[in-house]
């Protein structure tokens, strides 16, 4: 069976995959904002938020893509239940999946117009809008879980709900703040500057993107175990088990580009300059993107455990 059409199809898995990048960098940009710019005071490094620009355009760009995605995944899944007229445009916005699609929507929103004031605000107005950002992030974070197989667990909803919910936010502050870092460390290298910020940076976001990759690991084992009680037995073969295999190599080359930045980035930054890590940087960002784009197919192929 051809792994896009098990999928859902072709214009389903690239609005999924626009939509989980849209609040990858959404969650990126939030954390980036609130855990690495705020742990590099413990280096020394002193950076403003508007020394550092590229968070609020990321989770602007991200917000907006997911925002956009909201009636785009409305009119493909009409067009896959019947012809696509306005009668059944309705009836899909009227279910549960159409109403979490919609509030998709509604937060992504929210988020770019949090991220925006976050960076042309002023005072106490910039600090609001950064927390609306944050706070609509949240919400959006939670609209995979509804519009997935979370919800469809019979057993543990919640569980399964919270777990992908938790999933979401640690990919995110993991790989949207992994890009945010390499905008960042890119402009100090176009800049030919010495390497001390980009080290500090990387340094702050290794102790976050360790975290969050634990979480990632956790919860998608958690998440299988409840898609798959027995995946032993039941896994494979199936196309499901095909997909998350082609998931797993990218995520191992990720991890290991990260540990790698972790052990040598800050060291090579300093001594030869930011040029030294911005390029290794970039290619841990392209498979991360394939990471996202094999999860969009993922998220829409049917488990063994829900036959």
């Amino acid at each position: 069976m051809d792994l896009f059409e098990s999928a859902g199809g072709t214009a389903a898995v690239a609005t999924r995959v626009v939509t989980l990048t849209g609040i990858t960098l959404a969650v990126g940009a939030v954390v980036f904002r609130f855990l690495v710019i705020e742990r590099l005071s413990d280096s020394g490094v002193r950076a403003t938020h508007r020394e550092l620009p590229s968070a609020p355009w990321i989770g602007v760009i991200g917000a907006v893509l997911a925002a956009l995605m909201s009636p785009a995944r409305l009119v493909v899944q009409a067009q896959a239940l019947g012809d696509g007229t306005p009668s059944m445009l309705g009836a899909v916005a009227s279910t549960a999946w159409g109403m979490a699609v919609i509030a998709q929507g509604i937060t992504a929103a929210g988020a770019a117009a949090g991220f925006l004031l976050g960076r042309f605000g002023s005072g106490r107005a910039r600090g609001k809008g950064w927390s609306m950002a944050a706070a609509a992030t949240l919400g959006l974070a939670l609209s995979p879980a509804l519009t997935g197989h979370a919800i469809a667990e019979p057993r543990w909803p919640l569980v399964s709900l919270a777990s992908d919910w938790v999933h979401v936010l640690a990919a995110g502050g993991w790989i949207g703040t992994l890009v945010v870092l390499t905008l960042e460390v890119r402009r100090d290298a176009a800049a030919r500057g010495r390497g001390d910020r980009a080290a500090a940076l990387i340094e702050a976001f290794h102790a976050v993107a360790l975290g969050c990759a634990g979480a990632v690991v956790v919860t998608g084992l958690l998440s299988l175990w409840l898609r798959v009680p027995h995946p032993f037995r039941d896994l494979w073969p199936s196309v499901y088990a095909d997909v998350l295999l082609w998931k797993i190599a990218p995520v191992a080359m990720v991890m290991l580009f990260g540990a790698l930045h972790g052990w040598k980035g800050p060291g090579r930054a300093r001594a030869k300059g930011a040029r030294q890590v911005a390029g290794t940087l970039l290619w841990e960002c392209i498979f991360a993107a394939i990471v996202l784009t094999v999860t969009g197919m993922l998220v829409g192929t049917e488990p063994p455990g829900l036959r």
